[in-house]
């Protein structure tokens, strides 16, 4: 998995700034600079990119929660491996989709997926219907959430 990709693609997907990424960081009591947000952001090949965590992944998609759904309290929340599945159950969460607004996100990047096999990332690892997602399929919805959340603002 590509952390930094992934927070890239997410970024972009959302129109997020700097700024943004800042204060969604904060809504997690994890602060990191302009200049943190920015080395994360930058191209692998740049001198000032810094490799973002798995920990910086986390935390962030749990602002991303929390700035779009509200605090969480996470007394009962169980630790989990971050995941592909894990990565595209909070961006659910976060952007409070529904299974048809997933289908039509997948749609726009021409892959064809039933709501039945989007339920199946969210199941429990172990559960017969479960099913992974692939580092493709999460670039994918990534790339169509870019364009379902287009609003023709440059």
């Amino acid at each position: 998995m590509r952390t930094n990709k992934i927070l890239q693609r997410i970024a972009k997907a959302l129109y997020f700034n700097v700024n943004d990424i800042v204060h969604i960081y904060e809504l997690e009591e994890f602060p990191k600079s302009k200049d943190e947000i920015r080395a994360l952001l930058q191209d692998e090949h740049s001198k000032k990119f810094k490799e973002a965590s798995y920990e910086d992944l986390g935390i962030f998609l749990d602002g991303l929660v929390s700035k779009k759904r509200g605090k969480l309290d996470k007394a009962n929340e169980e630790e989990q491996a971050l995941s592909n599945n894990l990565i595209l159950k909070k961006l659910r969460v976060a952007l409070n989709l529904k299974s048809h607004e997933m289908v039509m996100i997948f749609a726009l990047v021409d892959i064809e997926i039933s709501p039945s096999q989007i339920n199946a990332f969210f199941r429990k690892e172990g559960h017969k219907n479960y099913r992974p997602c692939s580092d493709k399929m999460l670039f994918d919805f990534l790339d169509g959430l870019e364009e379902f959340n287009y609003t023709g603002e440059e």
